[in-house]
C-alpha cells in the first residue's frame, strides 16, 4: 500500500505542497486510519455522505491540493461537518 501511496504523490508532485513525500504519506495515512476503520467498523448515527467527505477533506487540506479533491465534490469546497 506504501509503494503505490508513494507512486501517487511522486505522480502530483507538482500539485501538492509538501516536498518531503516520505513525510507526507506518513502525515497522510497515519491519521487517516482511525476514522476510515471507525468508519467501516461501527460507524456513528447519521453517518453519511458529508461525513466520508470529511474525512478525505483532511488530508486534502494537509497536502494543500484543491486539483486533486474529489471528482464528485464541488468547485467550491465545503467546510467539514461534524460528526453527530
Amino acid at each position: 500500500m506504501h509503494a503505490r501511496f508513494d507512486e501517487m504523490l511522486e505522480a502530483h508532485r507538482d500539485e501538492i505542497a509538501p516536498r518531503d513525500l516520505k513525510l507526507a504519506r506518513y502525515m497522510i495515512v497515519t491519521p487517516s486510519q482511525a476514522p476510515v476503520h471507525a468508519a467501516v467498523i461501527d460507524p456513528p448515527a447519521g453517518f453519511d455522505a458529508a461525513a466520508i467527505e470529511a474525512i478525505v477533506d483532511m488530508p486534502m487540506g494537509y497536502l494543500g491540493a484543491a486539483a486533486l479533491a474529489v471528482p464528485s465534490a464541488p468547485a467550491a469546497r465545503r467546510a467539514p461537518r461534524a460528526i453527530a
